[in-house]
Protein backbone atom coordinates (compact mmCIF):
# COMPACT_ATOMS: atom_id res chain seq x y z
CA UNK A 1 0.00 0.00 0.00
CA UNK A 2 1.37 3.42 -0.94
CA UNK A 3 4.04 1.86 -3.22
CA UNK A 4 5.33 4.63 -5.54
CA UNK A 5 7.46 2.32 -7.65
CA UNK A 6 10.69 3.33 -5.93
CA UNK A 7 11.42 -0.29 -5.03
CA UNK A 8 11.14 -1.37 -8.65
CA UNK A 9 13.40 1.48 -9.73
CA UNK A 10 16.00 0.52 -7.13
CA UNK A 11 15.88 -3.11 -8.25
CA UNK A 12 16.30 -2.10 -11.91
CA UNK A 13 19.24 0.15 -11.04
CA UNK A 14 20.86 -2.69 -9.06
CA UNK A 15 20.36 -5.13 -11.93
CA UNK A 16 21.84 -2.63 -14.41
CA UNK A 17 24.85 -2.05 -12.14
CA UNK A 18 25.36 -5.81 -11.85
CA UNK A 19 25.26 -6.19 -15.61
CA UNK A 20 27.81 -3.42 -16.04
CA UNK A 21 30.08 -4.96 -13.40
CA UNK A 22 29.90 -8.28 -15.20
CA UNK A 23 30.95 -6.63 -18.45
CA UNK A 24 27.57 -7.09 -20.09
CA UNK A 25 25.87 -4.46 -22.25
CA UNK A 26 22.73 -3.27 -20.48
CA UNK A 27 19.71 -2.44 -22.59
CA UNK A 28 18.59 1.15 -22.29
CA UNK A 29 17.46 4.04 -24.49
CA UNK A 30 18.10 3.04 -28.08
CA UNK A 31 19.37 -0.44 -27.20
CA UNK A 32 16.90 -3.33 -27.10
CA UNK A 33 17.01 -7.06 -26.56
CA UNK A 34 14.52 -7.42 -29.40
CA UNK A 35 15.94 -7.67 -32.93
CA UNK A 36 15.95 -4.75 -35.33
CA UNK A 37 13.15 -4.44 -37.90
CA UNK A 38 14.18 -6.55 -40.91
CA UNK A 39 17.11 -7.84 -38.86
CA UNK A 40 20.05 -9.46 -40.61
CA UNK A 41 20.69 -11.43 -37.41
CA UNK A 42 17.31 -12.19 -35.80
CA UNK A 43 18.97 -13.52 -32.62
CA UNK A 44 20.77 -10.22 -31.99
CA UNK A 45 19.45 -7.25 -30.08
CA UNK A 46 19.22 -3.84 -31.75
CA UNK A 47 21.06 -0.53 -31.48
CA UNK A 48 19.11 2.37 -32.97
CA UNK A 49 20.96 5.35 -34.43
CA UNK A 50 19.27 8.51 -35.70
CA UNK A 51 20.07 10.56 -38.81
CA UNK A 52 19.04 14.18 -39.27
CA UNK A 53 19.81 15.21 -42.82
CA UNK A 54 18.78 17.59 -45.60
CA UNK A 55 16.55 15.35 -47.71
CA UNK A 56 14.17 17.62 -49.65
CA UNK A 57 14.39 21.40 -49.91
CA UNK A 58 17.55 22.69 -48.21
CA UNK A 59 20.84 23.71 -49.88
CA UNK A 60 22.32 20.22 -49.39
CA UNK A 61 19.29 18.22 -50.52
CA UNK A 62 21.35 16.69 -53.32
CA UNK A 63 23.94 15.35 -50.84
CA UNK A 64 21.78 14.42 -47.84
CA UNK A 65 20.12 11.31 -49.32
CA UNK A 66 23.51 10.03 -50.53
CA UNK A 67 24.95 10.43 -47.02
CA UNK A 68 22.02 8.51 -45.55
CA UNK A 69 22.40 5.75 -48.16
CA UNK A 70 26.12 5.46 -47.48
CA UNK A 71 25.59 5.12 -43.73
CA UNK A 72 22.96 2.46 -44.27
CA UNK A 73 25.31 0.54 -46.57
CA UNK A 74 28.10 0.74 -43.99
CA UNK A 75 26.00 -0.53 -41.09
CA UNK A 76 24.40 -3.21 -43.24
CA UNK A 77 27.89 -4.56 -43.89
CA UNK A 78 28.60 -4.52 -40.14
CA UNK A 79 25.36 -6.43 -39.53
CA UNK A 80 26.18 -8.95 -42.26
CA UNK A 81 29.51 -9.58 -40.51
CA UNK A 82 27.72 -10.45 -37.27
CA UNK A 83 26.87 -7.03 -35.86
CA UNK A 84 28.40 -5.36 -32.82
CA UNK A 85 30.21 -7.96 -30.73
CA UNK A 86 28.07 -10.65 -32.32
CA UNK A 87 25.24 -9.45 -30.08
CA UNK A 88 23.63 -6.37 -31.65
CA UNK A 89 22.62 -5.32 -35.12
CA UNK A 90 22.54 -1.58 -35.87
CA UNK A 91 19.45 0.13 -37.29
CA UNK A 92 20.02 3.43 -39.11
CA UNK A 93 16.78 3.39 -41.09
CA UNK A 94 13.94 3.71 -38.57
CA UNK A 95 14.90 7.14 -37.23
CA UNK A 96 15.94 9.06 -40.36
CA UNK A 97 14.42 12.54 -40.40
CA UNK A 98 14.50 15.52 -42.80
CA UNK A 99 15.97 18.66 -41.19
CA UNK A 100 15.56 20.78 -44.37
CA UNK A 101 18.81 22.41 -43.20
CA UNK A 102 16.72 24.55 -40.85
CA UNK A 103 17.81 24.82 -37.18
CA UNK A 104 14.22 25.02 -35.91
CA UNK A 105 13.09 21.97 -37.88
CA UNK A 106 16.32 20.17 -36.96
CA UNK A 107 15.54 20.64 -33.26
CA UNK A 108 11.92 19.60 -33.78
CA UNK A 109 12.74 16.27 -35.45
CA UNK A 110 15.58 15.66 -32.98
CA UNK A 111 13.14 16.01 -30.09
CA UNK A 112 10.85 13.48 -31.80
CA UNK A 113 13.48 10.73 -31.91
CA UNK A 114 15.94 11.41 -29.07
CA UNK A 115 14.06 9.14 -26.65
CA UNK A 116 14.42 6.18 -29.01
CA UNK A 117 18.06 6.36 -30.13
CA UNK A 118 21.44 5.64 -28.59
CA UNK A 119 23.29 8.22 -30.72
CA UNK A 120 23.10 10.27 -33.92
CA UNK A 121 24.88 8.68 -36.85
CA UNK A 122 24.44 11.98 -38.70
CA UNK A 123 23.48 15.53 -37.83
CA UNK A 124 23.93 17.59 -40.98
CA UNK A 125 24.97 21.22 -40.73
CA UNK A 126 26.83 23.47 -38.28
CA UNK A 127 23.97 25.87 -37.36
CA UNK A 128 21.49 23.00 -37.19
CA UNK A 129 23.74 20.91 -34.93
CA UNK A 130 24.41 23.94 -32.74
CA UNK A 131 20.64 24.19 -32.19
CA UNK A 132 20.60 20.81 -30.40
CA UNK A 133 24.07 20.83 -28.85
CA UNK A 134 23.05 21.78 -25.30
CA UNK A 135 20.33 19.14 -25.28
CA UNK A 136 22.72 16.47 -26.57
CA UNK A 137 25.18 17.36 -23.81
CA UNK A 138 22.45 17.24 -21.16
CA UNK A 139 21.28 13.81 -22.37
CA UNK A 140 24.71 12.31 -23.18
CA UNK A 141 23.78 11.76 -26.82
CA UNK A 142 26.89 11.32 -28.94
CA UNK A 143 26.67 12.60 -32.53
CA UNK A 144 28.69 12.28 -35.71
CA UNK A 145 28.08 15.59 -37.51
CA UNK A 146 27.96 16.16 -41.24
CA UNK A 147 29.76 19.43 -40.57
CA UNK A 148 33.39 20.28 -39.94
CA UNK A 149 33.61 23.49 -37.96
CA UNK A 150 36.59 23.56 -35.60
CA UNK A 151 34.13 24.20 -32.75
CA UNK A 152 33.62 20.42 -32.56
CA UNK A 153 37.23 20.04 -31.38
CA UNK A 154 36.00 21.29 -28.02
CA UNK A 155 32.81 19.22 -27.62
CA UNK A 156 33.23 15.79 -26.02
CA UNK A 157 29.90 14.44 -27.29
CA UNK A 158 30.80 15.14 -30.93
CA UNK A 159 32.57 12.37 -32.86
CA UNK A 160 34.27 14.27 -35.68
CA UNK A 161 34.20 12.63 -39.09
CA UNK A 162 36.86 14.72 -40.84
CA UNK A 163 39.30 17.60 -40.60
CA UNK A 164 37.81 21.01 -39.67
CA UNK A 165 37.43 23.71 -42.33
CA UNK A 166 40.00 25.75 -40.39
CA UNK A 167 42.64 22.99 -40.59
CA UNK A 168 41.89 22.24 -44.26
CA UNK A 169 42.40 25.91 -45.12
CA UNK A 170 45.70 26.02 -43.21
CA UNK A 171 46.90 22.93 -45.06
CA UNK A 172 45.90 24.40 -48.44
CA UNK A 173 47.84 27.64 -47.89
CA UNK A 174 50.87 25.81 -46.48
CA UNK A 175 50.89 23.34 -49.38
CA UNK A 176 50.77 26.16 -51.92
CA UNK A 177 53.57 28.05 -50.17
CA UNK A 178 55.79 24.97 -49.94
CA UNK A 179 55.31 24.08 -53.61
CA UNK A 180 55.49 27.56 -55.13
CA UNK A 181 58.43 29.27 -53.40
CA UNK A 182 56.19 30.95 -50.87
CA UNK A 183 53.00 32.98 -51.10
CA UNK A 184 52.55 36.77 -51.05
CA UNK A 185 48.80 37.22 -50.65
CA UNK A 186 45.81 35.08 -49.73
CA UNK A 187 42.12 35.79 -50.27
CA UNK A 188 39.35 33.65 -48.79
CA UNK A 189 35.84 33.88 -50.24
CA UNK A 190 32.98 32.28 -48.36
CA UNK A 191 29.59 32.62 -46.71
CA UNK A 192 29.08 34.06 -43.23
CA UNK A 193 28.86 31.69 -40.27
CA UNK A 194 30.74 28.58 -39.21
CA UNK A 195 31.40 27.35 -42.73
CA UNK A 196 33.00 30.35 -44.46
CA UNK A 197 34.40 32.10 -41.40
CA UNK A 198 35.96 28.96 -39.91
CA UNK A 199 37.80 28.25 -43.16
CA UNK A 200 38.81 31.90 -43.47
CA UNK A 201 40.23 31.87 -39.95
CA UNK A 202 42.52 28.98 -40.86
CA UNK A 203 43.59 30.64 -44.10
CA UNK A 204 44.42 33.83 -42.19
CA UNK A 205 46.54 31.99 -39.62
CA UNK A 206 48.49 30.21 -42.35
CA UNK A 207 48.86 33.37 -44.44
CA UNK A 208 50.34 35.28 -41.51
CA UNK A 209 52.65 32.37 -40.67
CA UNK A 210 53.93 32.47 -44.27
CA UNK A 211 54.37 36.26 -44.26
CA UNK A 212 51.49 36.86 -46.68
CA UNK A 213 48.76 39.47 -46.64
CA UNK A 214 45.20 38.24 -46.09
CA UNK A 215 41.68 39.35 -46.99
CA UNK A 216 38.31 37.70 -46.38
CA UNK A 217 35.50 38.46 -48.83
CA UNK A 218 32.14 37.47 -47.41
CA UNK A 219 29.81 36.02 -50.03
CA UNK A 220 26.16 35.15 -49.49
CA UNK A 221 25.31 31.48 -50.14
CA UNK A 222 24.58 30.95 -53.81
CA UNK A 223 25.97 34.34 -54.86
CA UNK A 224 28.21 34.67 -57.89
CA UNK A 225 31.93 34.49 -57.12
CA UNK A 226 32.83 36.58 -60.17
Amino acid sequence: EGDDGAGDTATTATDTASQAAAGEVATDVGVTEEPCPNAVNPDNGCIYLGSLSDLTVGPFASQGPALVDAQQAFWNRVNEEGGIGGAYDVDVETYVRDNQYNPEIHNQVYQEIKGDILALAQTLGSPTTAAILDDMIANDIVAAPGTWTSAWDFEVIVAESGAPYCVDAMNAVDWFAENNDGVESVVAIGPPGDYGEDGAAGAKIAAEANGASFEFIESAPGASLA
